[in-house]
């Protein structure tokens, strides 16, 4: 039997995936192999993993919202190292219905997208610690794979967001700009500005009630706010 790599992927709602990869050949082949190398894509923390457990097939369990190709170095007991590479690929589970009601299960968690300048880092990264706390997929700019363009990469994570959530700070940045354009193209169902001591607000967001912030401390307050919004039919404006 030819060695093979095989792969599974679990949709998990809210277009995030459990995946797993592994080695698939005769006990004989198997037992030739010493050990598994992964490179993951980049982005991910530690992308390169070691896989020992022979029993699973070297199976390695991650999870994650975009197809990427792993690279694999399949290292022998007599010291032969063979390459192979796999592309993960992450489908969605067949509808089933009954009558017109769609029997797909709910989703497990929200996705908020939070836009950021450099001058709003420390907010930023609170911000992501609270809304992760709170039950929600978080994503930024931070989570884009690299080789894909900016805009695509934007494109992608707010089409699967709930809530789209614009930090600024003084004048807003072109990017910033792009990104509530974005935002707006994938209809985001919640666009949530977050005033940030003295900013200008975007004309595009202008008809929005915005939220404001003064300092990091007060962030736990505005993930509160934010998540208390998403589950309402609108935001309702709030300083503190």
């Amino acid at each position: 039997m030819t060695l093979k790599v095989r792969q599974s992927s679990d949709y998990q709602g809210r277009e995030w995936w459990k995946w797993s990869v592994w080695l698939d050949g005769s006990p004989k082949e198997l037992a030739a192999i010493d050990h598994v190398v992964y490179t993951l894509h980049p982005t991910f923390p530690d992308p390169v993993r070691t896989v020992k457990n022979r029993r699973s097939g070297f199976k390695l369990e991650s999870s994650g919202w975009g197809e990427f190709e792993i690279y694999l170095q399949i290292a022998h007991r007599d010291g032969k190292v063979r390459k192979r590479r796999h592309w993960i690929t992450l489908t969605h589970p067949v509808k089933r219905t009954q009558g017109k009601e769609d029997q797909l299960e709910s989703a497990k968690s929200p996705v908020a997208y939070v836009s950021s300048t450099a001058a709003d880092g420390p907010i930023a990264r609170k911000l992501r610690e609270a809304l992760s706390g709170r039950g929600f997929q978080v994503l930024s700019m931070e989570d884009a794979p690299a080789g894909i363009p900016s805009e695509k990469a934007v494109d992608d994570m707010l089409s699967s967001a709930d809530v789209a959530v614009f930090l600024l700070s003084g004048r807003p940045s072109l990017w910033t700009q792009t990104e509530i354009e974005h935002a707006r193209r994938q209809k985001v169902r919640h666009l949530v500005p977050v005033m940030v001591g003295d900013a200008e607000i975007p004309h595009s967001l202008e008809s929005i009630e915005a939220l404001h912030i003064d300092s990091p401390e007060q962030v736990e307050l505005l993930a509160k706010a934010i998540l208390a919004g998403t589950a309402a039919k609108d935001f309702k404006g709030a300083s503190w």
